[in-house]
């Protein structure tokens, strides 16, 4: 037998073997990389399904598919005809560019091979293993930004309380027309530090299931107007109109703190960022198995690009206006995870200078649940 036919007949074993083993079918199907194997004329001889997830296959069967047929990736492209040429096993970064976005991959090829007593080692193919890593960058990423954030906010404060002690211990302790007001400031900072860590506290808690949460059934009116009652000073102070639109009748299924922590962070927010003599209302509809509370506000409004990210961590739409607010950055965080974790969901509408409506849909209930 030539090489020619040898190379063959193993090429014709190997697309056997690949399409007609239904439990070797099962078994890649369920691994979370992406498998690619191909033959020695780059034809793609299996796919797993994540592999077709990633890559442009046609959405028919189509069976002579070449490589190049699924992607234009040069660097893809290099490493399997490389390791069908040198017999080599090696693993590359890529960065593939698919409809659904840019996705980083870890890839390692290996070559398959057969052993022939007269021809030695010969390769047939190769199997290329694709580990997506796209979200935990993506993850990794945040968390550093986090952290970027957090050293950010601690540092504006520690550096006022530091200047401000080491003025009242300079001398200034002793002077009557300011040491109250540097001592009052040094109090604010500490505060807003206090506030900080204890926002960050309750957000893990939440965020890793710890804090139980009790559901039942709360008069969604009831719950707005002791919520209306613990803000109405910082109303009062920008003369904003508070409307409450909300039937007596409409209850929700969901934890009394959670709610109650839902309503007061998005107010707050809706004050925190309205116009001096704005105004905020507030109403409720049933939606089939759902209650939807909206807030509207005629504050500064949110950018489209902003408005995917102002749930995340620390994150500030207006940093200098939300400092001066007294606000940590992590209320819209917590309202998110506190609507999740008892089966809602949240969304926001809004466009610059034209207010934000934030809309949260949570489990409906009767008084008599």
């Amino acid at each position: 037998m030539s090489e020619q036919e040898f190379l063959d007949s193993k090429n014709n074993e190997l697309h056997y073997e690949l399409t007609e083993n239904p439990l070797l079918h099962a078994l890649l199907d369920v691994v979370r990389e992406a498998v690619l194997i191909i033959d020695l004329e780059t034809k793609v001889v299996f796919t797993n399904r994540t592999a077709k997830e990633i890559f442009a296959f046609p959405t028919t069967s189509h069976p002579g598919l070449r490589l190049t047929d699924i992607t234009r990736n040069k660097e893809i492209y290099h490493c399997f005809t490389v390791c069908l040429k040198e017999k080599s096993a090696f693993e590359k970064k890529i960065r593939l560019h698919t409809n659904s976005g840019e996705r980083s991959l870890d890839l390692k090829v290996e070559s398959i091979t057969t052993n022939d007593p007269t021809l030695g080692v010969k390769v047939i193919g190769v199997v290329g293993t694709f580990f997506d890593k796209t979200k935990l960058e993506a993850l990794e990423q945040t968390r550093r930004e986090f952290f970027a954030n957090l050293s950010h906010e601690l540092r504006t404060p520690l550096t006022s309380i530091e200047t401000y002690a080491e003025t009242l211990l300079s001398g200034a302790l002793y002077d009557q027309e300011n040491n109250v007001k540097f001592l009052q400031i040094i109090a604010k900072h500490a505060a807003r530090m206090r506030n900080l860590a204890q926002d960050i506290s309750d957000l893990a808690a939440i965020e890793s299931g710890t804090v139980p949460m009790r559901p039942q059934a709360l008069r969604i009116a009831q719950v707005m107007r002791e919520v209306a009652e613990l803000l109405k000073d910082a109303i009062a102070a920008k003369n904003i109109q508070l409307y409450i639109s909300i039937p007596e009748d409409l209850f929700v299924f969901a934890d009394p703190k959670g709610f109650e922590q839902i309503l007061f962070n998005l107010v707050q927010n809706a004050v925190n960022f309205n116009r001096p003599s704005g105004s905020i209302s507030v109403t409720a509809e049933a939606s089939g198995a759902y209650q939807v509370i909206k807030v509207k506000d005629t504050g500064i409004g949110i950018e489209a690009k902003q408005i995917p990210r102002i749930f995340e961590r620390l994150y500030r739409v207006d940093e200098s206006r939300s400092r001066k607010e007294g606000g940590t950055g992590l209320g819209l965080a917590i309202v998110k995870h506190l609507v999740q974790a008892q089966g809602g969901a949240i969304f926001v509408e809004s466009a610059p200078n034209e207010g934000s409506t934030f809309s949260v849909s949570l489990p409906a209930t009767t008084k008599n649940h």
